[in-house]
């Protein structure tokens, strides 16, 4: 279980990055800041599509595995099994895709606050933009390291989707779906720790938009 700390009010959040914006370039910050939560959002959306290609590929290998396919002929029910497969490699591909920039801690909007970090004269007030630099940059990067993690395993875990695949094309029968009993049983517990880890990539991920965007505008008393 991941121990989720303590965050900021959005509007805290954002306060904050206004403080230490370079004088003068608000549209430019702003930009930055957009740019930076745009790519966290497209994480956290790559890891929503990547549980649904690993649970869709798992379901199609128990579904083959099982070997009652009904009137169903078995040659369909392997060829969607192989669909499921490249259907799965390619949300890796893409949500690695998105994850891999969350593991640089240089984006901009760091850069700029850090720069202008420096020339606030106030003691007290520069420790403080400094701290929430750190805290805000070391969550960034946590959605990366979990991201990565997430992607590590279903890397591994499309690999030995594709190995079954290897193992039954020119053996397809009964013998040949008894001897992966204990594949799936090993690939099912795979597939779960998986989506234990992409779900904490989306609980991190929104956890860090959602304290970046300003509050809605109360409405106008009638």
């Amino acid at each position: 279980m991941i121990r989720r700390a303590r965050l900021p009010s959005s509007l805290a959040f954002v306060t904050a990055l206004a403080a230490c914006a370079a004088p003068g370039t608000p549209r430019e910050a702003l930009a930055q800041l957009d740019e930076m939560m745009a790519l966290v959002d497209r994480v956290q959306q790559g890891a929503n599509r990547a549980r649904d290609a690993v649970n869709e590929s798992f379901l199609r290998l128990r579904e083959l595995a099982d070997g009652d396919y009904g009137e169903t002929p078995p040659a369909t029910v392997y060829e969607r099994f192989v669909q499921s497969i490249d259907t799965a490699e390619q949300e890796l591909q893409a949500f690695r895709a998105t994850s891999a920039p969350m593991l640089q801690a240089d984006h901009p909007v760091f850069a700029r606050w850090q720069r202008n970090a420096a020339r606030i004269t106030s003691q007290t007030m520069r420790e403080r933009c400094e701290f929430r630099l750190q805290d805000a940059q070391a969550r960034f990067l946590a959605i990366g390291t979990i991201a990565e993690r997430a992607a590590e395993q279903f890397a591994t875990f499309n690999t030995s989707l594709r190995d079954t695949a290897l193992f039954l094309a020119l053996d397809l029968n009964p013998g040949a779906l008894a001897e992966l009993q204990e594949v799936v049983e090993s690939l099912s517990r795979t597939a779960q720790e998986i989506d234990l880890n992409l779900e904490a990539t989306i609980a991190v991920a929104r956890a860090y938009v959602d304290q970046g965007v300003m509050p809605p505008a109360a409405a106008p008393p009638k």
